[in-house]
């Protein structure tokens, strides 16, 4: 329960408050951005919307750790991540990592067959 929680967040803690690991978050930022980059570039230049699977699996990946990081940021800072120093960096980070997991929803349920006759 309750003590549980706690080991949860000061195991968060030491991994948040780390400044390495504002550093490995900023690399993270960059190779997406370089990805998403190569991903235009290759539409712009093949005149398709399809991208290589390589570059679909990056952003799924980078989805991934930046839903992670936001996820070890709340644990730690709980209601505070909102209203603490570089809280609108907190929230611009909340509304992509929301708008990138709400496009993989729109994405997976598209993709289904939700038809019910035979």
């Amino acid at each position: 329960g309750v003590e549980r929680m706690c080991c949860m967040r000061a195991w968060a803690a030491q991994i948040v408050l780390n400044p390495r690991f504002d550093w490995t978050i900023l690399i993270f930022i960059l190779l997406n951005a370089v990805t998403l980059g190569i991903s235009a570039d290759h539409v712009a230049q093949n005149h398709v919307a399809q991208v290589p699977f390589a570059l679909v699996a990056f952003e799924k990946i980078f989805g991934a750790l930046f839903t992670m990081e936001l996820a070890l940021r709340l644990l730690v800072f709980g209601r505070r991540f909102f209203t603490m120093p570089g809280r609108w960096w907190n929230v611009f980070d909340t509304v992509a990592v929301v708008l990138q997991l709400f496009e993989e929803l729109v994405a997976y349920f598209s993709a289904q067959d939700f038809s019910f006759t035979s």
